[in-house]
């Protein structure tokens, strides 16, 4: 699984607290080494979207149960609109959204697509950010999340 480039979510969190700073500043700026690789125990939510109440629920157990996510939430009635296999298509979905750690993002991923009943399920990892989050619940997460072997290392 191909992580986000946390590096550049972070330069974009940087550029919304400092609106003076232009973008290509940002972006051309050589990161500082902690942006390289995020903390192990960093928060991250998992979108998944699912295509039926019964689904989600059976995946989104399945996966707390594993200890692989602290959470799961599962919002129902969303409308998704997209192109498969060269046409448009629309379909009555739902998304759940999991609650896990850097170091158990890919295990939790895998997780999620291995028993996703969609042939290509969208399952996409996105950082929390601490300032402006309830720091105990942050602390919750990582307390409930097994620890697994810490894989997603990019740093050198």
């Amino acid at each position: 699984m191909v992580m986000l480039d946390y590096c550049a979510a972070i330069r974009e969190s940087e550029a919304l607290r400092n609106p003076r700073q232009h973008r290509s500043d940002i972006s051309e700026r050589q990161p500082a080494k902690s942006e390289h690789a995020m903390e192990k125990d960093a928060p991250i939510l998992l979108y998944v979207t699912m295509p039926s109440p019964e689904s989600a629920s059976k995946l989104g157990r399945s996966v707390v149960e594993a200890g692989l996510c602290a959470c799961v939430n599962i919002l129902p009635n969303m409308q998704s609109i997209y192109r498969w296999q060269g046409e448009i298509e629309t379909a009555q979905e739902l998304v759940l959204i999991a609650k896990t750690t850097y170091a158990c993002a890919n295990a939790a991923c895998e997780h999620l697509v291995q028993h996703h009943p969609y042939d290509t399920p969208c399952v996409i990892s996105l950082p929390i950010i601490k300032d402006g989050s309830h720091f105990p619940y942050l602390d919750w997460i990582k307390n409930e999340v097994k620890d697994t072997s810490f894989t997603n290392d990019k740093s050198d």
